[in-house]
């Protein structure tokens, strides 16, 4: 049975946010737990901000995803003081020193025995797979010494917190950190993990898809033929992680690729219909999260992803994902809901007030 939810790591700042993503019934939420945000280099731990949102997440029935990444400098074999998040507020400034690694797991441990009973599904890192050298060097992937993103150091930093997430919760669930398989040839990253022996220490896949992409695989299921000729049988369930597109076509002075996004909040609408419908189709996917829940309204084409506007006014995307999960048993065709593009806010007042 699919099940949905959504992918935003600016739940930190919002209980709002966490309030109306248990709202909508939302059964998955994924976020980042960026290392360097809660442990200091003398190893004290400050979780007061991530137990605000889990506590949260738990009383409205959501299922927290944490992403485990953003390594702080003290503990790469290249560190830096003057080292800064990069605008995605995400670390990663090089591979783990053999100390950082021990560090690594101490953090796990922590990290994973606070939350015990109350978090199941851990991720490690988020799309280490990146080799675009421009997001790189902006903090994203896994940067190593010959700058490329590096398997067997992902393999290492993957196994340590694979065992010590077992050994304190059996039940775990670990995530592969999200694959993206793209920038800007196809990446054989998960067949060369796999290679090494990666196989037996992840539960789930992790994957994203974009529109902007779809041409490159034929479809979202064009992808997923990849990834399990990439990973050979057994397969794994799939989880995916990032999905969804922009409800605007020009922001800023960048204009949308044609035939790439969608146009209006209507036609965002008909791709959450497109989407569900096309997970429904390859049994292995069991969760598709919609990135992200709400507009940041920033001016960029980036900020206007969500299915509410910044005031949680709800776009029409909002009804349809809704309606989405308020099916029994998401297992057969989705239909998707009809709501009209409105010429003018007022002309959906009454349908953001029915529900």
């Amino acid at each position: 049975m699919l099940q949905l939810g959504f992918d935003d790591w600016g739940v930190y700042g919002s209980p709002e946010l966490r309030q109306e993503i248990g709202k909508i019934g939302a059964k998955f939420h994924r976020f980042g737990v960026y290392w360097y945000r809660f442990e200091r280099p003398n190893g004290v731990y400050n979780f007061g901000e991530l137990d605000a949102v889990v506590n949260d997440l738990n009383s409205y029935g959501v299922k927290p995803i944490l992403v485990i990444s953003g390594f702080p400098w003290w503990a790469c074999s290249r560190p830096s003081n003057n080292f800064k998040p990069n605008m995605f507020g995400i670390a990663n400034p090089g591979p783990l020193s053999r100390d950082g690694l021990v560090c690594w797991e101490m953090f796990i441990t922590v990290l994973v025995k606070r939350y015990l009973g109350k978090v199941e599904y851990f991720e490690i890192l988020n799309e280490p797979d990146l080799t675009n050298p421009s997001l790189l060097s902006a903090g994203m992937g896994l940067k190593t010494k010959n700058g490329l993103a590096g398997v067997q150091h992902y393999l290492q930093i993957l196994k340590v917190a694979y065992r010590a997430i077992k050994e304190i919760n059996p039940n775990a669930k670990i995530l592969l950190g999200g694959l993206m398989l793209e920038y800007y040839a196809r990446s054989n990253f998960l067949n060369r993990l796999v290679a090494y022996g990666g196989k037996d220490y992840f539960d789930i896949i992790s994957f994203h898809f974009y529109k902007p992409f779809s041409n490159k695989w034929g479809g979202l299921l064009g992808k997923v033929s990849e990834i399990k000729a990439q990973m050979g049988t057994p397969f794994k369930p799939l989880f995916l992680t990032e999905c969804g597109c922009w409800s605007c076509d020009k922001l800023g002075g960048f204009a949308m690729p044609a035939g790439n996004h969608p146009e209006t909040e209507q036609t965002q609408a008909d791709y959450v219909t497109e989407l569900v419908n096309q997970c429904l189709q390859e049994p292995l996917i069991e969760a598709m999260l919609w990135f992200m829940p709400w507009d940041r309204e920033d001016g960029t084409p980036d900020g206007y992803r969500g299915v509410w506007r910044k005031d949680f006014y709800k776009k029409p995307s909002y009804f349809t994902f809704k309606e989405a999960l308020a099916t029994t048993g998401l297992t057969a065709r989705f239909a998707g809901r009809e709501v009209s593009q409105p010429s003018a806010d007022a002309d959906l007042m009454a349908v953001n007030d029915e529900i």
